[in-house]
This record gives C-alpha cells, structure tokens and sequence, in this order.
C-alpha cells in the first residue's frame, strides 16, 4: 500500500521492543510512539514533513539517535524513558520544544543551529555539566531541576532573567 500521504501515525502504549518506520512515509507529520517495552527505534532520513515526534515514556529505550532530515521538527518529546545517550542532527533549526526530562542522561551535547528554540526541558536526570550553544539565545523555559549540576553555561546573548532565580547561581 502506498502510505505516502499519511501525516498521523499514533502507536502509543503498544508491546513494540524494536521499531523500524518504513521510508515511505514522507508526508509524516506527528509521530507517537510512546509508552511500551520498546528498546530501539529506528527513524529513516525522509521525515522532512515530521513537525512532531513523541517518543515518551519506553521502559527499555537507553539509546536514541535522531536523524537528519528532520528540518520541520517542532516539537520533541522525549521525556520518561531510560535514555543514556542522545543524538541530535545539526538540522534542527525549526526545533521550538525539547523535552528530554526523566532520563537518565549523565552528558548532552546539544548541536548549534537551535535557533528557534524556546522549551528546552532535562528535569531529574544525572547532568552534572551542561554548555548552551551560543546561537541558543530564544530560550524561553528552562527546565532543568533534579540534576546534580555543577556547571551551567548559557550564551552571552541569552536574557537569563526571564529563566528564574536558580538559573542565575550557576554559570
């Protein structure tokens, strides 16, 4: 079947442990594959539609790498699972949220480029360090609570004012 002009696809709470989204999918635009057993996802690179992808709430998933070719992204909604490791593409420039919290991510390295990012969530994970790239000055919400940081470096540019009193103490 010719599945080209599908936009929706909601797989939520289902018993997937391996996923592979066919590369036939190009018009793709949310993506919700959330709450299971699932313990690896694989994405191809002809998700230029996706505007959101929520992979939420998977018991078993450690490890996720995001693909390029994902220049529509919005929205990321990657909170809840058991993530150690995380890889975002440079192309994300159209990326307003991103919420990676209640995993259990020690290091992030967030790629330049997120210029339009306004969310940006790492609540309860084990970030004890954390450098903003220096073209992320649209932050608006900073949600970064439960980690036991010790450094935690913003853009010059970035107003931190508006990011809370917590945000002013580190660096």
């Amino acid at each position: 079947a010719n599945l080209t002009n599908l936009s929706f696809l909601h797989l939520r709470a289902n018993l997937f442990t391996n996923f592979t989204l066919p590369t036939g999918l190009t018009g793709l635009s949310y993506l919700d594959v959330s709450d299971g057993p699932l313990r690896a996802i694989n994405l191809p690179a002809t998700l230029s539609h996706l505007s959101a992808l929520r992979v939420a709430g998977n018991t078993n998933l450690t490890s996720l790498v995001l693909p390029s070719g994902m220049t529509n992204l919005t929205a990321a909604f990657l909170a809840g699972n058991r993530l150690t490791n995380v890889v975002l593409p440079p192309d994300l420039n159209r990326l307003e949220t991103l919420d990676l919290g209640g995993n259990l991510l020690t290091s992030l390295t967030l790629p330049s480029g997120l210029i339009h990012l306004t969310g940006l969530f790492f609540v309860g994970n084990q970030l004890t360090s954390l450098t903003l790239p220096p073209d992320m000055t649209n932050l608006v919400t900073l949600g970064f609570l439960g980690n036991p940081f010790t450094t935690l470096v913003a853009p010059e540019t970035l107003d931190t004012t508006n990011l809370g009193e917590p945000f002013g103490t580190l660096e």
